[in-house]
């Protein structure tokens, strides 16, 4: 397994983690789509995807609480070798609790993805919460009418693996070209040049087509520095943009936006205290100069239009550096607030 994958597996782990009871605790199923499923287990023994999301569940301290809800395991992998691998690995898991199911399916995403979009057309409701985790090898497999159609529901979100340096090179060949309008579901790929706008395009796919609110990317970098793929988190849920960014800091203590193989295991030292919180300084004050905001407004920009995440790295690494540079002024400051305090109905005036 190379880091970067391991990496990915710990984003997607730190995530269900939170997932599992915010879902659980008010839903009474939960349906979690390993769509690309592989055998398990690589060859070095670490799990895979599907073990990883059930070991997680399964060992989780919260699962004792959850009995009222049934968590569906849907695996699809289209390789014999591998589906029988797979089957074999779930099966050494031994009897599982009478709310978690597990269905196995030897076929391709497209197949199971259509049988079920036509199951929610027929009955005429969307899929119960579910979290679609799509992580196909190459661009083919995945199209965007179909990701629509299938989490179409609110409480549905997707976690898909998008091969943008793959796109970058052969998507203005018309070698592939099938595939990529599929992928985007338009073929306005063909005037886009570089990664960055192939990224932008498909995230503004599945927020128009699509209908999810909230899209974001985590860059993933090989050895020698440049992009393997991108992950895209999408969602229409605020809370799902929060604890994807608890996820994302956690794999990334520096930045919260990437993970590079050059510099697995060797740690950073802008982490914690040390985070840059510049940008984050400079975002307020472009968006806020001569406005006033309260805390909560100033949490939600944080959450939804930066990188930094509003809990770890707005009031004390921010808001009070600013505050004391004279750069913010509270309006309403309780008689024993503290300078860096910022209680909820905190109202702040940006100087111009």
């Amino acid at each position: 397994m190379e880091p970067h994958t391991r990496a990915k597996h710990d984003l997607l782990s730190h995530y269900l983690k939170a997932w599992y009871p915010i879902i659980g605790r008010y839903s009474q199923r939960a349906v979690f789509i390993d769509a690309f499923a592989g055998p398990g287990v690589y060859e070095d023994g670490s799990p895979g995807s599907p073990i990883i999301a059930l070991r997680t569940l399964l060992d989780h301290t919260a699962f004792t609480t959850l009995r009222g809800c049934t968590f569906n395991f849907l695996f699809i992998e289209s390789d014999k070798k591998r589906f029988a691998h797979l089957d074999a690995e779930i099966t050494k898991l031994g009897t599982l609790p009478a709310n978690v199911q597990v269905m196995l399916r030897n076929s391709d995403f497209v197949a199971v993805a259509d049988e079920l979009a036509l199951l929610i057309i027929d009955k005429k409701k969307g899929l119960a919460p579910t979290l679609a985790f799509l992580d196909p090898f190459g661009i083919s497999g995945v199209p965007l009418n179909l990701i629509t159609q299938l989490l179409a529901s609110d409480k549905c979100e997707l976690f898909i693996t998008f091969m943008a340096d793959h796109l970058n090179r052969f998507a203005r060949t018309g070698q592939i070209d099938r595939h990529c309008e599929e992928l985007f579901g338009t073929d306005a790929y063909r005037n886009v040049r570089g990664m960055p706008a192939l990224i932008d395009l498909y995230e503004k796919q599945l927020h128009d087509v699509a209908n999810f609110t909230y899209v974001r990317e985590f860059e993933m970098l090989r050895t020698d520095g440049h992009p393997a793929y991108y992950l895209i988190h999408a969602t229409r849920s605020k809370r799902g943009v929060e604890k994807m960014k608890d996820a994302m800091w956690k794999v990334d203590p520096g930045s919260g936006f990437s993970f590079s193989d050059r510099h697995a295991g060797q740690g950073s030292l802008f982490v914690g205290d040390h985070v840059d919180t510049g940008p984050l300084r400079t975002a307020l004050v472009t968006n806020f100069a001569g406005k006033k905001a309260n805390i909560e407004r100033l949490e939600e920009f944080t959450l939804l239009e930066t990188l930094y995440h509003p809990s770890s790295h707005l009031k004390r690494k921010t808001l009070a550096l600013m505050e004391a540079d004279g750069l913010i002024t509270v309006l309403n400051p309780g008689p024993r607030r503290r300078r860096g305090d910022y209680p909820a109905g905190t109202e702040i005036r940006f100087l111009k």
